[in-house]
């Protein structure tokens, strides 16, 4: 299995400066099944971080318990991303 693919790397520097700057706050936990065109049903876990500096922005982190079928279906699209 690769590792991430990253487009933008633009983007990925603006998110590296803010996360520097420890400008988040409290964090909001949940779990979410969604539906995907390609993979079908996916549950995964989401932290959500206000981002006190950029009042109504979040960042939302997604991930899949390891191990579980969303976690390989994660990475087989991450490899088909290729």
């Amino acid at each position: 299995m690769g590792g991430p693919t990253f487009q933008g790397m633009g983007l990925i520097w603006s998110f590296v400066r803010l996360w520097a700057r420890h400008d988040v706050g409290g964090r909001t936990l949940g779990r979410v099944t969604i539906a995907h065109p390609r993979a079908g049903t996916l549950t995964l876990d989401l932290e959500r971080f206000p981002v006190p500096s950029a009042p109504g922005q979040q960042l939302v982190v997604y991930s899949a318990e390891a191990g579980s079928r969303s976690h390989e279906t994660l990475h087989l699209l991450a490899e088909s991303a290729d």
